[in-house]
């Protein structure tokens, strides 16, 4: 009797662990393997005046959405999920109507993803850090993808 009550106190357990274990996201480990040291988040507008969502990555600070430096990436959902957390969205090559990416060197020397990727962690720690992973692939075949912790930038966007 006493083993059958062990092995159930020991699956009763293992099942609790996993649970609170599951609702922990992965340890972000940081922009570096993106290529990007910084990682921004802000809203946005979409074209149509509608809500949207930007992901920016960057190697020196940005302060405000519209001071970006070069090298960036730049990355706008016109469909982003609401809220954030758990939700992603995806599109290959250009997608005018579901958002825009570009990759730039240089003031007009940028280039568009054929892939563009970004699923954000089920648990956020705070509204002003969200965190998840991104892939990005261009058209030469280099990839840009791994875990991202983004810091928000204050903008209020008047959309719609």
């Amino acid at each position: 009797m006493s083993t059958i009550r062990t092995a159930r106190r020991v699956t009763i357990t293992v099942c609790i662990a996993s649970a609170i274990l599951g609702c922990i996201p992965d340890r972000a480990d940081g922009p570096s393997e993106l290529g990007f040291p910084l990682v921004y988040v802000h809203d946005d507008c979409a074209p149509w005046d509608g809500a949207a969502l930007s992901l920016v990555l960057a190697h020196e600070p940005v302060t405000h959405r519209f001071d970006v430096p070069y090298p960036s990436l730049a990355v706008t959902s016109y469909r982003p999920p609401s809220p954030p957390a758990g939700g992603s969205f995806e599109w290959r090559g250009e997608a005018p109507d579901v958002g825009h990416a570009r990759w730039c060197d240089e003031p007009g020397e940028c280039t568009a993803p054929v892939l563009v990727s970004v699923h954000f962690d089920r648990y956020q720690r705070s509204p002003d850090r969200l965190t998840g992973r991104l892939r990005i692939e261009l058209e030469d075949g280099s990839v840009t993808a791994g875990r991202f912790e983004a810091e928000r930038l204050p903008f209020r966007g008047l959309c719609g």
